[in-house]
């Protein structure tokens, strides 16, 4: 064989060996960062990131419509274990039905039930953030929301958020159509 053909078998052999490495290093880390664990037509990504099963569609939206939110529900949306992400993610999420934003991405209608379960998953677990998580909702379960602005920016800020900032509250009325356009 020829020096030139042993060097070009050798070439495109590392070639493809370091793209299959890529592809299978590049699958593996999307595989990890995504962990579905409900069905019922929908999925939860346990960073609350399927904007569909989110943001309310009107389509595939039963875990977020008006409904009280069950604990059965509220439960299998908020498992106790859950990431920090995703954790920022319902907060942040929540706090869209009461904040003025120009771009809102992720919609989870504040209940009670929701609320509480969250309080209950941060007592379960050791988050970085806790204890700023634990006075948003605290204050959230008494029905103050005077702070959702601060909230809000605060989750979006630990989120490295760039477009979104929260400038005011919600009117009345603005809540109202909010929650007529996501979740009914």
């Amino acid at each position: 064989m020829k020096p030139l053909s042993i060097i070009s078998i050798i070439l495109i052999s590392v070639i493809s060996l370091g793209t299959l490495i890529y592809a299978l290093v590049n699958n593996n880390e999307t595989a990890s960062n995504t962990n579905y664990e409900i069905s019922d037509d929908v999925e939860r990504n346990d960073d609350l990131e399927n904007d569909e099963f989110i943001q309310g569609n009107g389509e595939n939206n039963d875990a977020f419509v008006d409904d009280g939110g069950s604990m059965i529900e509220v439960a299998e949306v908020f498992p106790m274990i859950m990431s920090e992400g995703a954790v920022q993610n319902a907060i942040h999420h929540m706090s869209h039905q009461k904040v003025f934003a120009k771009e809102k991405w992720g919609h989870i209608q504040i209940t009670d039930e929701r609320i509480n379960r969250l309080l209950e998953v941060i007592d379960y677990n050791s988050y970085s953030h806790e204890e700023l998580y634990r006075q948003i909702l605290e204050r959230w379960a008494i029905g103050d929301f005077s702070q959702a602005v601060e909230d809000h920016n605060s989750i979006w800020r630990l989120q490295n958020g760039t477009i979104g900032k929260a400038t005011r509250l919600l009117t009345e009325e603005e809540e109202k159509e909010y929650i007529m356009k996501h979740f009914n």
